[in-house]
């Protein structure tokens, strides 16, 4: 088993020209591997092992997560409390639903994606109440939508601060690290040990020359609790090992087990899929286990931490490359090799007999313009992306398939069917992919009271409808999506209880459709005119959004 494991990883590091990384794994209580492949230090040639320090980026998240569940534990909180009760900094917002604690962890407060600054002096570095002060603003309605935040589990950090009244990175220390003998584990910007750690490289693409990353700080001291945290792979399976073993480490208890259930069960699921979010873990379905896992990256490294609680095992690969390119280490594939489930995927143990008429209903471009996903049919399979980066779906049962192949190797794909019985929109891990601007969009704003309640039924890339205030279908010629821009035609006549109002009463019309898909909505104008009399003239705005 830990010959393939090798074997997997070194073609992962040759594939990908990677510089260095180092990987353990849990099985139960214990660390039962862990190695180091090429180089901590390209120059000196200093060789990566188990004991090199990297930075762990966003796999700070639920270990910071774990420290704030400890003061819940005491009483300083409660998981649905509004997040600004608890804050000396108020988090600004305009809308009157507050984000809660809960919404920090889940990605649904409605903060900001926002990466803290980079900095490369110390004098420059901000405190943590400072950088809260200058990020702490919603800029979307709590629930409204899933949406990274690294702002976020930055106040994770600070709420730690406040509570425990010291700086979070020695409340860590003591509480978290000490506890799971991660001896090696600090909150940046300074390592436990310079001589273990390694800054890492920089590349633009597979192609792109090797650079070793500057020194830096990452936006505050301490680090923030997005990013902040510096470990290798065996402090980290450690972490891993408490989190499968309801809490525990070696007779230490981090977490009462029923608070390390609330943290790992599925608080927000993605549509109607059983994937979504836990807290900070991601919860997602994987060759039929669940796996909670989280990743991350900055200049410098590109981790991965995952773990199947139903077999308690888990791997942490921590690596030293940032290409730029969104690539993760494939802890999940080397979860499957451990769990002596992993084989070569054949297309031909998938292929269809005879094409199912699902597939039809399935078929098409989802997501949004300039994040667009295709799944089509291409001869007896069912495939998803471009040629050159397609994989294969593979049904599971009525609209779930398993995906086979890229990045989300294993996951769950899940298709959600409208009344009609053609997919609206599919869901994988944390995100909600309708079909690109496909369905029904009511009007929510306009200045002209006949389209108050006015309905566009967009069909197809290139076919729909617009359903005026009496019902009445009226279909849209010379219909085209461009990228983000749709553009139409259609008819209809201003009924006569307008009169009086409009130069247009009782005249066949011309309508030309401009819109422009902005933020979830389609944003433009209709231009009107009496059919063979008059230019197109006359714009009246309008706002849809879909429903």
């Amino acid at each position: 088993m830990f010959e393939e494991l090798e074997k997997f990883i070194k073609s992962v590091m040759d594939e990908r020209k990677h510089t260095g990384c180092s990987v353990a794994v849990v099985k139960g209580d214990e660390v039962v591997w862990a190695k180091g492949f090429g180089y901590a230090n390209v120059e000196e040639e200093i060789p990566a092992t188990p004991e090199t320090i990297f930075r762990c980026a966003s796999v700070t998240k639920p270990v910071v997560t774990t420290g704030l569940l400890q003061w819940m534990e005491k009483g300083k909180f409660e998981l649905d409390d509004p997040v600004n009760e608890h804050l000396k900094v108020t988090i600004k917002t305009k809308y009157a639903n507050q984000p809660s604690i809960r919404d920090l962890l889940t990605h649904y407060s409605g903060l900001p994606t926002h990466v803290p600054p980079i900095f490369y002096d110390e004098s420059e570095a901000l405190t943590t109440e400072e950088w809260i002060k200058w990020v702490a603003r919603v800029v979307r309605p709590r629930h409204k939508v899933w949406a990274y935040s690294n702002p976020a589990f930055d106040i994770v950090g600070y709420l730690i601060e406040l509570f425990s009244g010291d700086t979070y990175d020695k409340y860590m220390k003591a509480n978290v690290y000490e506890p799971l003998e991660m001896d090696s584990s600090a909150i940046g910007p300074y390592p436990v040990d310079e001589n273990r750690f390694t800054w890492g490289y920089g590349r633009d693409g597979l192609k792109g020359e090797v650079q070793p990353v500057k020194p830096y700080i990452f936006g505050a001291i301490p680090e923030p609790g997005s990013g902040g945290m510096m470990s290798t792979c065996v402090d980290l399976a450690h972490f891993v090992i408490a989190q499968m073993n309801g809490g525990v480490y070696k007779g230490n208890r981090i977490l009462k087990e029923g608070t390390l259930e609330e943290m790992q069960r599925l608080q927000a699921s993605t549509g109607k899929s059983r994937s979504g979010m836990g807290l900070a873990w991601h919860r997602f379905m994987h060759h039929g286990h669940v796996v909670l896992r989280h990743t991350g990256g900055m200049p410098g490294v590109a981790n991965h931490v995952a773990f199947y609680p139903d077999l308690k095992i888990g791997v942490c690969w921590l690596s030293n490359l940032q290409d730029g390119s969104g690539w993760r280490p494939p802890a999940p594939t080397a979860l499957q090799i451990v769990a002596g489930e992993h084989k070569p995927f054949d297309p031909e143990a998938i292929k269809a007999e005879k094409v199912p008429e699902e597939w039809s209903r399935v078929a098409g471009i989802y997501g949004s313009p300039g994040q667009t996903t295709t799944v089509r049919v291409e001869g007896e399979y069912l495939v998803m992306g471009e040629e050159d980066a397609k994989v294969y779906l593979e049904k599971i049962c009525d609209g779930v398939y398993m995906i086979h192949g890229g990045l989300n190797d294993g996951y769950e794909v899940i298709f959600e069917y409208d009344e009609k019985g053609k997919a609206r929109q599919f869901d994988l891990g944390t995100s909600v992919h309708p079909r690109y601007l496909v369905g029904t969009w009511h009007v929510a704003h306009t200045t002209n009271p006949q389209l108050y309640e006015a309905v566009l039924e967009i069909e197809s890339e290139t076919e729909a409808s617009f359903v005026n205030m009496d019902g009445e279908k009226i279909p849209i010629t010379d219909f085209m999506i461009e990228d983000a821009e749709i553009s139409g035609n259609f008819k209809s006549v201003t009924p006569r209880e307008y009169a009086g109002w409009s130069r247009f009463t009782g005249n066949q019309l011309t309508a030309e459709l401009e819109l422009l898909y902005i933020e979830n909505e389609l944003i433009g104008r209709i231009s009107l005119a009496r059919e063979g009399k008059d230019r197109p003239r006359s714009g009246i705005p309008i706002t849809l959004t879909r429903h």
